[in-house]
């Protein structure tokens, strides 16, 4: 992909989320948290 067509998919993007808002409002944070205990649960049965 060229840096061009990344860059305005990248600012296509920002614009549609919001910007900060998008990044760090409360579906991110959700979806953050989420993660890390899906993460945390996999590794703890990786271990078993």
């Amino acid at each position: 992909m060229s840096k061009k067509n990344r860059s305005e998919r990248l600012t296509n993007q920002h614009k549609e989320s919001k910007g900060v808002v998008g990044i760090f409002g409360d579906k991110a944070k959700s979806h953050d948290l989420t993660v890390g205990e899906i993460s945390h649960y996999v590794i703890e049965q990786r271990k078993k």
